[in-house]
């Protein structure tokens, strides 16, 4: 019965149009909670239900584990008024650590390693999420210098023009690791790791002075920022990031302390 329930809810996930990163965040989610419930997902009580979502840590978390959850007694068990009672997660505000301008130039010139500079370069001029990079396939990459994103949050594709300098890199990174398929393969898999991702970022950016917890997303929200900071529109800003909303927009973008000094001098 797991198995087959399982099928269902891949196949109901595909023909709603969710991306493959969504299917693979969600079946373990389901799987976990159909071995939670000895095989029998209508019988938890209410009580059980939200304790299994608690288990989760984290508020992503637990917004994923309600998303895939809502699917699965929508789409296959026909039963939404399960999940109703359900509240929605509140998200923890916080402040994520921005590259000034000076410091995102300084790291993207000095690293050493040439596979690590074209990953962190593409991932700050790009605006690229961390799925999108490893992701990425060779023939994504375009001779009009931009980047086909192919399925990704929501299920969209994208076209993003990256700079000629950046094009330049990804060349000469392709003509000395020779990538078959995907343009950044791992140690002992086709595809390089978020995990791989988050180390160099880490590693470099302390090379380079930025002590600073900086994420690897950090790098997606410096980049635009610093767009909006010299002039881009944020329609054009949201075109880049791929959002739907421009409410999704203005989160990612954060006003330097310095704009924001010289801001309040000017007011005052």
């Amino acid at each position: 019965m797991k198995e087959d329930l399982i099928e269902q809810y891949i196949n109901y996930l595909v023909l709603s149009g969710k991306s493959e990163r969504t299917i693979e965040l969600y079946v373990p989610i389901v799987e976990s909670y159909l071995i939670f419930s000895n095989g029998n997902p209508l019988a938890v009580s209410d009580k059980d239900l939200i304790k299994f979502i608690l288990y989760k840590e984290g508020t992503r978390s637990r917004e994923q584990c309600i998303g895939a959850l809502k699917h699965l007694f929508t789409g296959v068990l026909h039963s939404p008024k399960k999940m109703k009672f359900v509240p929605k997660p509140k998200r923890e505000q916080y402040i994520p650590n921005i590259l000034t301008q000076c410091e995102a130039e300084k790291l993207m010139k000095n690293i050493g390693n040439l596979k690590h500079q074209a990953v962190i370069n593409l991932q700050y001029y790009g605006a690229l999420r961390t799925g999108e990079i490893t992701n990425l396939q060779i023939l994504d990459i375009k001779k009009d210098a931009t980047i086909h994103i192919r399925q990704s949050k929501g299920a969209k594709d994208r076209l993003i023009p990256i700079p000629d300098h950046l094009l330049f890199l990804l060349r000469k990174y392709y003509k000395v690791y020779k990538p078959e398929m995907f343009l950044f393969n791992g140690q002992n898999s086709p595809i390089y790791s978020d995990r791989s991702i988050q180390k160099i970022v880490k590693k470099y950016c302390k090379a380079n002075g930025v002590y600073r917890k900086i994420r690897p997303h950090d790098l997606r929200h410096s980049r635009a920022t610093h767009l909006h900071e010299n002039g881009m529109g944020i329609k054009f800003i949201r075109d880049l990031l791929g959002h739907k909303s421009i409410k999704t927009t203005e989160v990612y973008l954060h006003s330097s302390t310095v704009n924001l000094r010289e801001a309040i001098n000017k007011a005052s």
